[in-house]
């Protein structure tokens, strides 16, 4: 966005949908000593490993298995939400789990050889600059929600002095407890017990949340979408972090896309008065 404005480009909005990755990465981040602001540990270790030569063969491997995997994920629950046969419903679901059981095993191996790599990997010629201390979860995430809202303001004034309209829309997930019930097939996909996201999303978001009287108090247009898949009994998410299949991505984008419509009708209206 700062890159478009300082090059000239003419922006007409700014949408930004974010929350997730600045909770659950912040706080991986943490847990390794690097500062909340930096890119997150997941990015920053496999690059040095690049860098380094030194990312593992199985480590390569994981991660195109990942890739390839989430893609016929989103295909399978696709295909499931067309069964019309008990049959195909049954080896649909199926086949998705253990698509999904693949996922999570991909994950973990990942994980596994990211952190042999980081141990192992004194003599990088990569200088990545440590806290001293992992900070206590309270202090943690009242910084990174000031961190996430001090971003947003800043992005509100820059584009504010151009004219175009900023949106800063607050993404749903499935460890932010809402009143949506879950499917049977969609509580084996959407959740893992073992991810270090939950807890994450569960501290983090209250923590987002509540910048929200701040981030409106600077004039910014705040959407919270946490709750916008509790009507649906369709299952919206393709696997246990974050990321929506295709009914999902059009429930959050007929959201956005009606709140921000409504929104500027609402200035037009205000204007013309």
């Amino acid at each position: 966005m700062l890159q478009a404005v300082t090059k000239g480009q003419e922006l007409d909005l700014v949408v930004n949908i974010d929350g997730f990755n600045e909770v659950a990465l912040s706080n991986l981040n943490n847990k390794n000593q690097i500062n909340l602001a930096m890119p997150s540990i997941q990015h920053i270790s496999p690059l040095t490993s690049l860098a380094n030569n030194s990312l593992s063969t199985k480590a390569l491997q994981a991660t195109i298995r990942i890739k390839e995997n989430k893609t016929k994920i989103n295909e399978g629950l696709e295909s499931l939400q067309h069964c019309s046969l008990a049959a195909c419903d049954a080896l649909t679901s199926v086949y998705v789990q253990n698509l999904v059981n693949n996922y999570r095993r991909d994950v973990i191996a990942f994980e596994k050889e990211r952190s042999k790599t980081q141990q192992d990997d004194e003599g990088s010629v990569m200088y990545i600059n440590k806290n001293k201390s992992v900070l206590e979860d309270g202090a943690a995430f009242e910084q990174m929600a000031w961190n996430w809202a001090k971003s947003s303001i800043f992005m509100h004034k820059v584009l504010s002095a151009s004219n175009v309209p900023y949106f800063h829309v607050l993404q749903p997930n499935q460890y932010y407890q809402t009143k949506r019930v879950f499917s049977d097939v969609e509580k084996r996909i959407a959740f893992n017990k073992d991810t270090p996201y939950a807890k994450a999303v569960e501290i983090g978001y209250p923590a987002l949340l509540g910048k929200f009287p701040n981030l409106q108090k600077n004039k910014i247009n705040i959407l919270n979408g946490v709750k916008v898949f509790d009507k649906t009994k369709d299952v919206v998410y393709v696997d246990s972090c974050c990321h929506y299949n295709k009914t999902g991505e059009v429930i959050f984008s007929n959201y956005v896309g009606s709140s921000i419509v409504e929104a500027l009708r609402k200035d037009e209206r205000k204007n013309k008065k």
